[in-house]
């Protein structure tokens, strides 16, 4: 059996790392220093300045830790971790080796609980500033984020899928590693299959990965870790739901159109170059919205946690 079949059959039946191990060999042999790259960035983590495949990004949940009881109304109390009511979904950078992510997934099977890590001091301290209903306790609380078990889980799966579908193009294209070697035609050809890491093969393409710096915790860790948030989308929608959440509120109708009209703004200044001094006049803005949305309890509940996730992707 050829090193390509080898491959691909190791990447249908073995765990993650052995497969990286045996693809390792494989783009050694075929001097394919784009494959090792990444091969070795998934063995042994992926540096700050080095973009992440979009597989490495997962979904997160705001939530907080009450570290003890604290009153949830009608008599009763909250304890444990809790997803922030209203917050939106952000997205979170996995930057550890995969054994590390193995690990994760250990932890969640045998704990059946998540994985989490806190939140940037500065988002935290935004969040105590601006939640309404625990102005006795705020200081009590830690706000983490929920990584998506799922998308964690599936890492490994990804990684393998990507080894596999490298190794099905080089024996379809005739590289095939007979006599546990390669010939230089071989070489060659393998040269024209190029690895597009965000999304699968592409003979076209080079090497595409996306991402930013962050790490992960098991548990309620107390070290500070980064927080992904920079999607237009989720941006703008975002925007849209502090609007619906403006007009369907007991604002007075000024209030209300104030309150639009700064947020209004604030998202055309997005639109915009980031320089610095637009980066402050979007969070001067998003501060009128906010001011106006604490005189109303229901409102200053619903729209801060959207208001504290924009203020923090548009930090200078």
């Amino acid at each position: 059996m050829g090193l390509v079949n080898e491959l691909q059959e190791s990447a249908e039946r073995d765990d993650v790392l052995t497969v990286l191990r045996k693809a390792k060999r494989l783009s050694s042999k075929l001097s394919r220093q784009d494959m090792s790259d990444w091969l070795d960035h998934e063995q042994n983590g992926y540096p700050a300045e080095v973009e992440l495949p979009k597989y490495r990004t997962v979904r997160a949940q705001i939530c907080y830790n009450t570290n003890g009881y604290i009153p949830a109304g009608g008599g009763m109390m909250h304890n444990g971790v809790i997803p922030l009511q209203g917050a939106p979904l952000v997205d979170a950078d996995v930057r550890e080796p995969i054994g590390e992510v193995m690990v994760y997934v250990e932890e969640m099977d045998k704990t059946k609980r998540g994985i989490y890590r806190t939140t940037p001091q500065a988002l935290a301290d935004h969040l105590k500033r601006t939640i309404s209903g625990h102005s006795d306790t705020i200081d009590q609380l830690t706000f983490l984020t929920r990584l998506n078990d799922y998308q964690l889980r599936d890492i490994p799966e990804q990684v393998k899928n990507r080894v596999l579908d490298w190794a099905l193009k080089l024996e379809a294209a005739g590289v095939t590693g007979n006599d546990q070697s390669f010939t230089a035609k071989e070489k060659q050809l393998a040269e024209s299959i190029i690895l597009n890491v965000a999304g699968g093969i592409d003979q076209s393409n080079n090497v595409h990965v996306g991402g930013s710096a962050t790490g992960v915790q098991v548990g309620n860790s107390d070290s500070s870790q980064n927080v992904q948030v920079q999607t237009h989308s989720e941006v703008t929608t975002t925007f849209n739901n502090i609007r619906e959440a403006i007009k369907q509120s007991d604002l007075t109708q000024l209030d209300k159109e104030d309150a639009t009209e700064a947020l209004d703004r604030a998202e055309d200044l997005a639109k915009r170059e980031k320089t610095p001094g637009v980066l402050t006049r979007i969070k001067d803005k998003l501060s009128v919205v906010q001011k106006i949305a604490a005189t109303s309890a229901k409102l200053g509940a619903t729209a801060a946690p959207w208001i504290a996730w924009l203020v923090h992707h548009f930090h200078t």
